[in-house]
Formats: C-alpha cells, structure tokens, sequence
C-alpha cells in the first residue's frame, strides 16, 4: 500500500483513538496514575494490540466517510462530490479523451472520466498536486468522522461522561478540520475546471498524441 493510502488510513484512526483516550482523561485526571501502575507486558500489549487495530479502524471510519459525503452531496447539493465541472468544461473533458460519441454523459461516466482526465491527460507536476490536495481533503474529512465516532461511541459505548473540556477540545478540531476540507475541496475542483480550459482542438497544450495516450500507473484518489 502507498504512502499516501497509509496516512489516509492511519490518521483519522490516530484521531479516534486519540479522543478515546482525552475524553477518558478529561473525565478521570487519575487515569495516567493507573496507566503507570501498569507492568511493562500489559503495557507491551495493550500498544500492539492498538497499533493493530489501526488499519481496520482506519478502513471503517474511510467507509463510513465515503457514505456521508455521497449521501449529504446527492441529497444537499444534488452532485457526487468526486467532481463538479461546469457544462463547458465537460464538453472539453470529452472531447480530449477520445470518447466515442455513443458514450453518455452520465453521472457514473463522468467520475470514470474525471478520473482518467486526471491521472491521463494532466502534466505530471499537475496530477502530482491534484493527489496531495484530494488526500489532504480526505484526511479532514476521515479526521472529522473519527472525532465525532470517538464522542460517540466513548460516550454510549464505553460510558466516558461528557465533560465540557472533551467537548469543547472536539468541536475546536472539528471546526478545524471542516474548515480545511471546505477550503481543500473547492480549489481541487477550481484547479480540475482551470485545467480543462487550457484544452484546445480536443488537446493539451505542449502535449503530443504518445504523452495524451500515455499511463501513469493505479489510480490514487
């Protein structure tokens, strides 16, 4: 697995384990004390089970993202969220594809499209940015599901009395990591639509047919 598929998984898994263990504090001050009481086996074991469920919390708080922000686009914007181009710039994503003529511009085909517009026909300088931008907007939002999760689950799971420091500390990174999503998310699409402007006679610009045609590898956003 990638680097970036790596940091996609393990952050918003840190940031729910993370709350977890601040909500418990806030509620109990003692509870360092009791950690420290600890022998060095328990403690040995408790870190590598934890460094374990990393992934897997990592896998789960990704789906459950992934299911919020389709259903709140469709249902509040009335667009998927991977992509929103203007009727213009579709008209030149198709056309500097090569797409038969047969091929509907449907909501499924344009995500395919969007996609393969950007890992096949973007500079690589360009694409390389366009990947840390799409990361960097999934790890905010991944970050907020798993803070809300952690509140959740710690509190009706775990029973970890809500205190106002928890809360408090929740909300401030969860403002935080919208903020950035919101921010991320829009100059994504501004660069994907700047992008196809530049597109003329169904063509890149500075591109030959061989680099237009040619492969960068699996997809990463």
């Amino acid at each position: 697995m990638d680097e970036t598929r790596n940091i996609r998984f393990i952050t918003p898994a840190f940031f729910f384990l993370g709350n977890l263990f601040v909500g418990a504090w806030f509620a109990n001050p003692n509870l360092l004390d009791s950690i420290k009481t600890l022998d060095s086996g328990t403690v040995a074991a408790i870190a590598a089970a934890l460094v374990a469920a990393m992934f897997p919390i990592g896998f789960i708080i990704t789906g459950l993202s992934t299911i919020f922000l389709r259903a709140g686009f469709r249902i509040f914007r009335g667009h998927c969220y991977q992509i929103r181009l203007s009727d213009e710039a579709w008209t030149k994503v198709w056309s500097v594809l090569r797409l038969s003529p047969d091929v509907p511009m449907s909501r499924a085909n344009k995500i395919i499209a969007a996609a393969t517009f950007d890992h096949e026909i973007l500079e690589e300088g360009t694409h390389a940015w366009a990947v840390r931008s799409w990361s960097a907007f999934n790890v905010s939002v991944n970050s907020c599901t798993a803070l809300v999760a952690a509140t959740l689950i710690g509190h009706f799971e775990f029973g970890i009395r809500f205190t106002c420091e928890w809360l408090s500390s929740t909300a401030c990174l969860l403002v935080l990591f919208t903020f950035s999503a919101v921010i991320i998310w829009r100059e994504h699409m501004n660069l994907l639509e700047l992008q196809s402007h530049r597109i003329k006679d169904g063509k890149m610009p500075n591109k030959s047919p061989e680099q237009e045609t040619s492969k960068r590898g699996n997809p990463t956003s």
